[in-house]
Order: structure tokens, then C-alpha cells, then sequence
């Protein structure tokens, strides 16, 4: 019974210390709306709808706060090719430590190949050197609805929030 309580806690401990890495990392991230737009997860993936009008003050979007602090090696999604893709979202806004802006990686400025299935197409980024992030988000702040899937970030594919 001694060992057994003994080889647990070792377990316990090493999953402590290797963290999410050692049991499938997964990033969540919490979706946020303001203004005439939304944020959910569906079956499809994660939809992010703006009604008003561009200009109009209004986004939605979603956190990846397990990011911050951390080099970023890669970014992608996959956006259904029949819903809302622009030359400004969705996209990914990033602030690098030291930096007072944000860079913005969005569905047209990537690197683009097919989908894990018809109708999906896939952007992907890299070469963002070696400063860490401070701040990381998808956003959609264009008029329309835009459907995204396979989000990953440093090759961690992403889900949503446990709780929301």
C-alpha cells in the first residue's frame, strides 16, 4: 500500500512539473464579444460574428492567454471558405514584449493550403523571431461571420474554454 501512495505522488509530481505537455498539451481560450457581435463554439468550430458595420465599434474574438510569456514559433486555422474572410479578419493580433502595437496575421497575409477538408482552407505563420508574447487573440471586427477550426498556436491546437 506504501508503494502504491508512494508511486502516485511521484506521478502527481512529475505531471506537476512537465505540466500539460506531458498529457497532450491543449490550449483553451475564452471567447469575448462587445457591441453588435458574438462569439461561439459550434459543431463547425468557432464562429465570430460582427453585424454592425465595419466602422461601427464592435468585435468578437477569443483569448490565448497560455501563450503569454512564451517565444511564438507558429500560427494557424482553418476558415471555411463560404463564410467571412478578409484582408483584415479574422486574424490574429499579437503584442511582442516591448512593443507598444499589435501585429496583425490575418486569413489573407499567411501562407495558404488546403483544409482538412473540402471547402477549409488553412493559413499559417511564422518567422516571428525570439521575443516573447505579451498578448495574443483572434478577432473579428470586419461585418460578417467567419468560421474557424484547427486553431493552433506554437503547434498546439487549440479548444475552447472549459467552462464558457
Amino acid at each position: 500500500m506504501r508503494k502504491i501512495l508512494s508511486l502516485a505522488g511521484l506521478l502527481v509530481l512529475a505531471l506537476a512539473l512537465v505540466g500539460p505537455a506531458a498529457a497532450g498539451k491543449t490550449g483553451f481560450l475564452k471567447t469575448w464579444s462587445f457591441g453588435d457581435a458574438s462569439a461561439e463554439w459550434t459543431k463547425e468550430g468557432l464562429v465570430l460574428t460582427k453585424n454592425a458595420p465595419t466602422a461601427e465599434v464592435a468585435a468578437a474574438g477569443a483569448d490565448f492567454k497560455f501563450a503569454v510569456g512564451e517565444q511564438l514559433t507558429s500560427l494557424s486555422f482553418e476558415f471555411k471558405d463560404s463564410a467571412y474572410h478578409g484582408a483584415g479578419a479574422p486574424r490574429f493580433s499579437v503584442r511582442f514584449a516591448g512593443e507598444s502595437g499589435y501585429r496583425f496575421y490575418s486569413s489573407t497575409t499567411g501562407t495558404l493550403s488546403p483544409g482538412s477538408a473540402a471547402g477549409w482552407t488553412k493559413v499559417t505563420f511564422g518567422g516571428f523571431g525570439t521575443t516573447d508574447v505579451e498578448d495574443l487573440f483572434l478577432v473579428q471586427d470586419e461585418t460578417g461571420t467567419a468560421v474557424l477550426r484547427n486553431i493552433e498556436v506554437n503547434g498546439v491546437t487549440v479548444d475552447k474554454f472549459p467552462n464558457g
